[in-house]
């Protein structure tokens, strides 16, 4: 049974605590977070009390996503591609990207970046057609932060180009 808008934004509201709210939001899980995100913003939940995670846009639309016309080059790249892409990268700036697994720990980032001087980093990588962000993942994303670690989510190869100039040849400030 697929919820109205408005029935999205009053159980939202509902909910007792931070796991109601998530547990709501993984009922979602048919449409983006971009779209989820917009839905409650605009049955008033300030944009503030939602989770904050640093990521780059996605790039999907709202709602469905377009059909790509036929001269437009389709972006076939698989989540594991762009691990890859990462984790080449920061190992030629001197640091290690491990892949985290934690058992019993759904939704937490796929990478620990781990950078000289002492600089940690959780990244979750997603591909760019059809890779969205569970509510776990932005509960995760979320929690890190309030801890004051950096989360980066990483769709494509020019996020990575992002993740390197910002980061990698940033310097090691936060």
């Amino acid at each position: 049974m697929e919820m109205t808008n408005e029935e999205i934004v009053r159980n939202y509201r509902q909910a007792k605590d931070q796991r109601a709210q998530i547990r709501i939001l993984a009922e979602l899980n048919v449409c983006g977070t971009a779209r989820i995100v917009d839905i409650l913003t605009d049955g008033g939940i300030p944009a503030e009390e939602l989770p904050k995670i640093r990521m780059t846009k996605d790039p999907r639309p709202a709602g469905r996503p377009k059909k790509a016309k036929p001269t437009e080059k389709q972006d076939d790249t698989l989540e594991h591609d762009i691990e890859e892409k990462l984790r080449t990268r920061v190992k030629a700036y001197g640091g290690r990207c491990l892949k985290w697994v934690s058992p019993g720990k759904s939704g937490v980032p796929d990478r620990i970046v781990l950078l000289p001087g002492g600089r940690i980093i959780f990244v979750e990588t997603k591909r760019p057609k059809g890779g969205k962000l569970s509510p776990l993942q932005l509960y995760w994303g979320r929690t890190l932060t309030s801890m004051g670690f950096e989360v980066w989510v990483i769709w494509n190869r020019q996020d990575i180009a992002d993740f390197e100039k910002t980061v990698l040849k940033g310097g090691a400030g936060r």
